[in-house]
């Protein structure tokens, strides 16, 4: 006779409260207008630069571009130091990161993954926040702090045309960081992750175990039996499809 599995309940860790997920939201919209309007006045400077008169404009520029591009800016930064407020005070916080060189030796190996030349993005046991992650969150700090530099040079009229030229280059910085991490993204196509920053703030027990060893065993403590690390193995079962078990959710 044909035995069915035998099913469990599947524990949902949590890792992202309500607040933490409408600030990545308020920061994805005002990262994107940002970015959209920088661009559209990018162009303008360009072609004003070349002295090119009727050039390619797909998307004209609005009258409004430049005063969005403003409180969308200023938005971003606000977000910005916000979630530094929440992170870097806690020390117990795992987003901020201790062991520098670990983290950007997963940072190089998250790369070679992102171009197809290595088969996972970072080895070893990972916490609550992989190496790479902690790495993107310092990058992001450092650009989007060089960028608010840049706006008071601007508004106090230091350096002049210069100023403006500064703060196109911590644009484009802040470009190679943002897509950088939607490539990361696409390319690892981690349903679970995604839906636990901007859904659920919730992981599977069997996906934290996997892939946030470390963390796992510092939430389960002793009450779960099997605590042995998961053989790291290249093969991945597809991060979208969940058993259907019942399912209820620890608090971390």
């Amino acid at each position: 006779h044909d035995t069915l599995p035998i099913s469990r309940e599947i524990v949902y860790f949590k890792r992202y409260g309500p607040s933490v997920i409408i600030l990545h939201w308020l920061f994805i919209t005002t990262m994107f207008l940002a970015l959209f309007s920088g661009a559209l006045l990018f162009r303008d400077i360009f072609y004003a630069q070349l002295n090119i008169i009727g050039g390619i404009e797909l998307i004209p520029t609005f009258w409004f571009t430049r005063d969005l591009h403003v409180y969308a800016g200023f938005g971003v930064l606000i977000i910005g130091f916000i979630h530094l407020m929440i992170n870097i005070p806690n020390p117990d916080n795992q987003m901020v990161s201790k062991n520098m060189k670990k983290d950007f030796k997963a940072l190089v190996h998250t790369h070679f993954y992102m171009m197809y030349m290595a088969s996972r993005e970072e080895t070893g046991a990972s916490g609550k926040y992989r190496g790479n992650q902690r790495m993107a969150f310092l990058a992001t700090t450092y650009v989007l702090g060089l960028t608010a530099i840049t706006v008071l040079l601007m508004y106090i009229g230091i350096f002049g045309r210069e100023a403006i030229f500064l703060h196109l280059v911590a644009g484009l910085m802040v470009v190679v960081v943002f897509i950088s991490r939607i490539w990361y993204i696409l390319r690892k196509r981690d349903g679970v992750a995604i839906k636990s920053i901007l859904m659920t703030g919730s992981m599977p027990d069997w996906y934290v175990k996997k892939y946030h060893f470390l963390w796992y065993k510092k939430l389960v403590g002793g009450r779960f039996a099997d605590h042995s690390e998961p053989e790291k193995s290249e093969a991945e079962e597809s991060l979208n499809m969940n058993p259907d078990d019942n399912q209820s959710e620890v608090m971390s």
